[in-house]
């Protein structure tokens, strides 16, 4: 099925913190390192004052990357973790050769969403949101995540779900607006809406099909299993 993302960012003009989205994509490819599909990457860091966030986040999101894309697993979710490890890593060696940023101390928090042939696989690390709307109501995956110590999952979206992920705060803060909308067409707009108010330093990234917000009223339909797959969780503070 084809999905299409929206994203909608926000930043602070202080160099303290930083927000964005990255984007990776490779078709098939005789490189044993590349992977097919898109790889999206809804990423925050923030520090003390005087922090370099953009540059370091750069730095950062290549390590994750990397992760994925040269991961030895078979699997995506395997190769998700893999980048989560890498990603964790890269900072940390920036920090070990970086008194400055030693002394700042770096809160880091990013989703990952790689889209392939067979579904959408996530990526979590830290305090971020990500839900699935489905059957007219909103699934909170990361609650899911946290309860069974999970970081990945693989969901196969259906032409009427809608994947989001989130900033902290962005959805939680909007819960009740979202209780009134009870189709895709109408989530779709609301997310446009909260993402066109997001305020400094705040990010909001969402997936859905064409068909999503083409139709009045979508037919109920079996929530899809979620993978869960327990992992040491990586302690997204670092200082």
């Amino acid at each position: 099925m084809k999905v299409t993302a929206q994203q909608f960012v926000s930043n602070s003009p202080t160099e303290d913190s930083f927000v964005t989205v990255f984007k990776h994509y490779s078709q098939e490819s005789q490189k044993t390192s590349e992977k097919e599909g898109e790889v999206y990457c809804l990423f925050s860091l923030s520090g003390e004052a005087h922090l370099p966030a953009e540059r370091v986040s750069k730095f950062v999101w290549d390590g994750i990357l990397d992760g994925y894309l040269y991961s030895s697993s078979r699997s995506t979710n395997d190769s998700l973790k893999d980048a989560i490890t890498d990603g964790v890593k890269k900072l940390k060696s920036l920090i070990k050769n970086d008194k400055t940023l030693e002394e700042l101390g770096v809160d880091l928090n990013f989703v990952l969403v790689a889209q392939r042939k067979e579904g959408v696989y996530i990526g979590n690390l830290g305090e971020n949101e990500i839900y699935v709307f489905k059957d007219g109501s909103l699934v909170n995956i990361s609650e899911i995540l946290g309860k069974s110590r999970a970081s990945t999952a693989g969901i196969a979206l259906k032409s009427d779900d809608i994947l989001v992920a989130a900033t902290k705060g962005v959805i939680s803060k909007n819960t009740a607006r979202f209780s009134k909308a009870k189709s895709a067409p109408e989530v779709f707009d609301l997310l446009k809406m909260i993402g066109s108010e997001i305020t400094c330093d705040g990010g909001l990234l969402f997936f859905s099909s064409p068909k999503a917000v083409s139709y009045e009223s979508p037919k109920p339909k079996i929530l899809p299993d979620i993978l869960e797959e327990k992992i040491e969780q990586v302690v997204p503070k670092i200082s």
